[in-house]
């Protein structure tokens, strides 16, 4: 018996499946990793080189409750979705 990857006429992959990139969902967010990378490293190689930037003390635990609860939000209805499939 062949393998998929040889029936398709293409080379088998010594990668595990892991590591393999033919997921469409990888492509459609590296734009997105990349501009926050480049957003983040300017922030940082201003700080460090330019200003010194700070943040109030009291904004990092209120952003950490916010997106605590976003997250909460995004779980609560992707449950409920899967819910209503089955």
């Amino acid at each position: 018996m062949k393998k998929k990857s040889e029936d398709k006429g293409s080379k088998p992959s010594r990668l595990p499946d892991p590591l393999k990139l033919r997921s469409g969902v990888i492509f459609a967010t590296i734009p997105s990793l990349l501009i926050i990378g480049l957003w983040s490293g300017a922030v940082t190689y201003v700080h460090l080189h330019h200003y010194n930037l700070q943040v109030d003390e009291g904004l990092v635990p209120v952003l950490g409750i916010i997106a605590s609860i976003a997250i909460a939000f995004k779980l609560y209805v992707s449950y409920q979705r899967y819910q209503d499939a089955r």
